[in-house]
């Protein structure tokens, strides 16, 4: 069986790190476990998951042979890359490996008042770096016939980083909480060093119960007039809104008159000049009618023009013949008389 994915009581932080005062002393009794075993166990356990859930029958049982094979040829490094890319994120991976105890999952610092933990920027690069880093499950050829595809979908890479985040978010917890574990830091973060070397912070954690209840009752009066304060600007504001919404209304009435005879008025505009459109194009056609007409006339008096001309050379031609005929006709009965004439002197 695998080994249980959350926490386990009983490890130690690995490598020196020291345990934070307000720790609750860890249970004994169950083994220890690396983070690299850790995160192999995640993995190993969200491709479980996704296979019986998504293809493999109950009746006929389960068999992890083919993923722990597959698992073994592709997760041998995979804590250590996964450990060495969120070092970029997060610098507390940087100062761990995957040799490393796995923290107190189930132990909580006692004083949370200076405690942080990861940012969600930093859970969002958290998770970017795991869907790079376990993509290779996901390629086709990697994948047998008796695995469903994809294997690690995107809601099992987000539990797998949540893990991850959760097991970094304790080695944040283990870390120092001093002033001078800040000079060690690759980014140091004045605010944590100003408020942690402050006097007055460290006055106030000294204090006692009953101080602590006066402060807190002092606190809460502070708060009743903040919230009696704030009903009042609430009342205001609720009768300047009320004001404000009867001004916007009035307002809202006379520009929707406004709108309506503007409107009415663009109507009428509408449909006047759909109107003088229409005319303008009848008169267009109408036009177009009267100069297709005039050109039609032109055209027959070119005509007619063409067989005036042609009649006129007709007439001519036939007065031209006739006078040529009259002329012979004349010369001939000159002829004949001068003739007859001879004749008659004979």
């Amino acid at each position: 069986p695998l080994p249980p994915c959350g926490s386990a009581p009983g490890r130690s932080s690995g490598e020196g790190a020291p345990r934070d005062e307000g720790m609750a002393p860890p249970d004994t009794g169950l083994p220890c476990v690396t983070i690299g075993d850790y995160i192999s166990n995640v993995v190993l356990k969200e491709l479980c998951a996704g296979q019986l859930l998504t293809g493999a029958p109950a009746a006929a049982g389960f068999d992890a042979a083919p993923m722990l094979q597959l698992f073994g040829r592709l997760g041998s490094t995979l804590a250590h890359d996964i450990l060495e890319t969120a070092s970029g994120w997060v610098p507390v991976a940087s100062q761990v490996s995957a040799d490393t105890l796995l923290p107190d999952l189930d132990q909580f610092p006692v004083v949370t008042q200076d405690v942080e933990g990861l940012t969600v920027q930093q859970r969002k690069l958290l998770f970017e770096s795991v869907e790079i880093i376990l993509d290779g499950f996901n390629e086709p050829g990697a994948v047998g016939d008796s695995m469903t595809t994809p294997l690690l979908p995107r809601i099992a890479l987000a539990s797998i980083s949540a893990q991850v985040a959760q097991v970094l978010e304790h080695l944040l917890y283990l870390r120092p909480t001093g002033p001078g574990n800040q000079f060690h830091e690759a980014d140091m973060d004045l605010s944590a060093w100003e408020r942690l070397c402050d006097p007055e912070s460290a006055a106030l954690r000294k204090q006692s119960k009953a101080d602590l209840v006066d402060e807190l009752q002092q606190c809460r009066q502070k708060v009743f007039s903040l919230e009696k304060d704030l009903a009042k600007q609430a009342k205001s504001l609720e009768a300047e809104t009320a004001c404000w919404k009867r001004e916007h209304e009035r307002t809202t009435g006379r520009l929707m008159e406004v709108n309506l005879a503007l409107e009415a008025k663009l109507r009428q505009q509408s449909a006047d000049c759909k109107k003088f459109k229409e005319q303008v194009q009848c008169y267009q056609r109408k036009l177009e009618h009267e100069q297709w007409l005039q050109m039609q006339k032109e055209d027959r008096i070119e005509e007619l023009e063409s067989e005036l001309a042609r009649l006129n050379r007709q007439q001519e031609d036939m007065l031209l013949r006739e006078r040529e005929y009259g002329q012979r006709i004349m010369r001939l009965h000159v002829q004949e008389f001068e003739s007859s004439r001879r004749n008659d002197q004979r």
